[in-house]
């Protein structure tokens, strides 16, 4: 026991600590904490502070953008379906990409299928006249049931099976390949399974390339002579076709799977 006078050890004392006795400039000290005010932003980086602090008018170098001269972006968020249109502006629905009576032919790669789902959004006068192929990587007999008990409704769609090297491999691939009556095609790269929940209220995103003519005669040589020496430049239209043609020709190191595609498409 401590003796009177002597100050008790802080680390001994069962007693809670002294709170702070409230004052009447209370408030002044705390208008002290001027880093409660403080932004939490980080700093700009120093190049951009001296742009911004040399002249306000833009750099005489950088070429300014006429009206109308904006190229749409061929990147979409897809439609949400309990949002306003107002919200859906520019937004890009699954009807609005199969639901062309000038496609007969559709290629369909993807994780998860729901044939009837994607049945009903095309076309209802054509869509029992389009083939439709789907490729999946249901591999095993017991998987993917339901996808294959909905394909035998369509006589006009043929499931195509990936070969995964992998026992646990899955195909993920998202893509869509439209071929049209008029001689062009398109591609489609997305970011959501064919499913219905996929397409109703999660935010996904489609890349849509413009419609693709066929080569002209004069340029096939052109291409199969690129082909062999894989000389053409990168960013090039002859070089993403050669790139995309080697990808879906990976399809068949096993089994026959995109090789009408490829035939199609060279």
């Amino acid at each position: 026991m401590p003796l009177s006078g002597q100050s008790k050890d802080a680390t001994s004392s069962d007693e809670p600590p002294r709170k702070r006795v409230r004052t009447a400039d209370a408030f002044q000290e705390g208008s002290t904490l001027t880093s409660l005010r403080a932004s939490i932003s980080p700093p700009r980086l120093r190049i951009a502070q001296s742009r911004a602090s040399s002249n306000g008018t833009p750099h005489q170098n950088e070429p300014e953008i006429a009206p109308g001269s904006l190229i749409s972006s061929p990147f979409q968020l897809t439609r949400i379906r309990d949002l306003p249109g107002s919200l859906n502006n520019g937004c890009v629905s699954l009807g609005k990409i199969v639901c062309d009576p000038m496609i007969r032919e559709m290629w369909q790669f993807n994780y998860m299928h729901d044939l009837d789902f994607l049945m009903s959004n095309m076309d209802p006068d054509t869509k029992d006249m389009v083939k439709v192929h789907v490729v999946h990587g249901y591999w095993q007999r017991e998987s993917g049931v339901h996808m294959k008990r909905q394909a035998q409704q369509y006589p006009n769609v043929q499931l195509r099976c990936a070969y995964m090297p992998e026992m646990f491999g899955t195909h993920h691939t998202k893509m869509m390949v439209l071929l049209r009556h008029d001689d062009q095609a398109q591609i489609i790269i997305h970011t959501a399974n064919m499913i219905r929940q996929d397409w109703a209220n999660l935010s996904q995103a489609a890349w849509t390339s413009p419609l693709l003519p066929l080569l002209p005669a004069a340029k096939l040589a052109d291409q199969s002579l690129a082909q062999g020496s894989k000389s053409a430049s990168y960013g090039s239209g002859l070089r993403f076709k050669l790139d995309f043609l080697g990808y879906l020709k990976a399809y068949d190191s096993r089994r026959t799977v995109c090789k009408p595609l490829v035939e199609e498409l060279f």
